[in-house]
């Protein structure tokens, strides 16, 4: 079987879909993403993720096509199209290149019929903005007051009703916070979609819905795959007025036949089935309850504090953790918890997914589901990571220490005496990476005074003999121990920062796109250098400057071995 591997986003395994179903005709493929939920009805294409696949899967690392970067000469270089080098990376040709799809099950085309026709004229969904703000568009709440003198609208979104109270006193209706199958099902039943370039709207073009889309001029190319797709772009946004979106919005449902029915209200109904759970008791009434975090070891380990004012504010009540399997051992050392629950769950990082069907509701008073939950938009330096976990357990400022929380590690990994230096070789989000070429000037530099051990995600082999590469290879309680047992600690933004923090070892964190105070703050151990660039910090998006650079993010690139290297010598203060 093939293996497909995207580690990014929605819309890179949407458009994966016509490679992988091309493929299909000759072997078997299946999709590496966080995102398998997109593929459960499939008829030829098979998704996990990378976690859960298959060991004796081919796996074609498609990172590098995705981002449009091919090696020419030794050097990345940045094509136009990545479309065309994803099709040259699995040797398909541009002939072949088709419609992506997507597919319901049976049961959820019954529920995309009834809701249908649950109201009479033409459907429209709006998908508000992007994880990325500097592709939101500046006019789309005044679009969607626009279109509701004449359309149904359903406004998508992820907690869009809080943060969007403008739009309250309209007759709309709220797709908000669900499952990303929950989300496939409603668009399937709209008219037509409208909304920024972003994931959602790949669905939308997969499950051959009609789509307007907003968005840069560089990026068009991409919804040239679908169908009825109409892509309004400019270099900057705030050229595309109302108007125009409006006209090409009216122009796609004119030609759609419906129920000449007034609109009529719907009650604002909020699509969030895993928000009924979210009216939240009086501690002083409850004795039992869950708190649920998933993924992001370094999100887990930030919602201990939080956890841990809890804890001491009502110590009458008993609290479990579910958490990840492989952070279970970690977790239960703090001592908080009468248990924590470890699950193997491949929940949607976007929306807002139910609980993990293993868990049974009705052993607790309670549960605090905080997968994805969390606002991290208004994190900042005064607002930090363990003040947010905090106010979704309600727990008051004056008891909350904003320090990380030690974790009592009493064994360490078999690492070799003496000064030991741990590079962690990769991250996950490209605007994170360290470029290879730099970790090992980097290892040149320390190979006579230290030991030097790499972690990573993922096994690389491009390290010399004379280094511990443990890259790959290490279970979850073995890289806390690497870790732990340290003399210092060398990474870019990644869990080893946040490893190195809650377990008090000296630690150089290598920022450029994410400003440090938001992910250091809290740790006195750790210290900073940032990368140079005129778009820095660039919330962990890349501008266009950063596309014609040879090396790639050029913020990362701008921090040289021997910057890295001095900051070693000078040690911890």
């Amino acid at each position: 079987m093939i293996g497909l591997f995207n580690p990014y986003f929605i819309g890179d395994s949407v458009m994966l879909e016509a490679i992988a179903r091309k493929l299909s005709e000759k072997t078997e493929v299946a999709i590496i993403s966080s995102y398998p939920e997109l593929f459960i009805a499939h008829p030829v294409v098979k998704a996990y993720t990378l976690d859960d696949m298959p060991d004796d899967i081919n796996l074609i690392d498609m990172a590098n096509a995705i981002r449009g970067i091919k090696q020419v000469d030794g050097k990345n270089v940045y094509v136009e199209n990545k479309i065309e080098l994803m099709f040259q990376e699995t040797q398909i040709g541009m002939a072949d290149i088709s419609q992506p799809e997507l597919y319901l099950t049976p049961e959820e085309k019954e529920e995309s019929k009834r809701l249908k026709g649950l109201n009479g004229g033409c459907n429209v969904g709006v998908v508000l903005e992007s994880r990325h703000p500097e592709k939101d568009w500046a006019y789309m709440a005044q679009l969607v007051k626009s279109l509701t003198y004449k359309y149904h609208v359903h406004v998508i979104g992820q907690g869009i009703k809080d943060r969007y109270p403008y739009l309250k006193d309209l007759n709309i209706t709220y797709i908000d916070n669900v499952s990303l199958r929950q989300l496939m099902v409603h668009i399937s039943a709209l008219d037509m979609v409208v909304g920024v370039d972003t994931g959602p709207m790949h669905i939308a073009g997969a499950l051959r819905i009609p789509t307007v889309v907003i968005g840069f001029e560089q990026y068009g190319y991409l919804y040239n795959l679908y169908k009825n797709c109409q892509y309004l772009n400019g270099r900057d946004l705030k050229t595309i007025n109302i108007r125009k979106v409006y006209k090409a919005c009216k122009g796609i449902l004119k030609n759609i036949k419906v129920k000449n029915i007034p609109v009529k209200a719907v009650s604002n109904i909020i699509v969030e089935q895993a928000r009924k759970d979210t009216v939240k008791p009086s501690p002083l009434t409850v004795k039992n309850v869950a708190i649920c975090r998933i993924r992001g070891i370094g999100d887990i380990l930030l919602s201990l504090p939080a956890i841990k004012a809890y804890k001491n504010k009502y110590p009458h009540i008993n609290i479990d953790y579910i958490t990840d399997l492989d952070m279970v051992d970690i977790v239960k050392s703090t001592g908080f918890f009468r248990d924590v629950i470890g699950v193997k769950y491949n929940h949607p990082t976007a929306g807002y997914p139910e609980l993990p069907p293993e868990i049974n509701k009705s052993n607790y008073d309670h549960i605090y589901n905080l997968i994805n939950k969390v606002d991290f938009k208004s994190e900042s330096a005064f607002i930090p990571r363990i003040e947010l976990f905090a106010r979704e357990l309600g727990v008051d400022d004056d008891v909350l220490e904003r320090v990380p929380i030690q974790i009592p590690l009493l064994e360490y990994s078999k690492l070799p005496s003496g000064k030991v230096v741990v590079i962690q070789s990769d991250s996950n989000g490209y605007s994170r990476q360290w470029d290879i070429q730099r970790q090992l000037e980097l290892c040149n530099l320390l190979k006579d005074d230290y030991l030097i051990t790499v972690t990573g995600l993922r096994h690389n082999d491009s390290f010399p003999d004379y280094v511990n590469n443990v890259t790959g290879r290490l279970s979850m309680d073995q890289y806390f121990r690497t870790i732990a047992g340290a003399s210092i600690v060398v990474s870019a933004d990644s869990s080893a920062v946040h490893m190195a923090g809650c377990l008090g070892v000296d630690c150089i964190g290598l920022y450029g796109s994410i400003d440090p105070v938001l992910r250091t703050a809290h740790y006195p151990t750790v210290r900073t250098i940032i990368g140079k660039g005129g778009c820095v910090p660039c919330n962990d998006w890349q501008k266009s400057c950063c596309k014609d650079m040879k090396n790639m993010p050029m913020c990362l690139w701008s921090i040289t071995a021997r910057t890295v290297y001095n900051k070693i010598l000078e040690g911890g203060k």
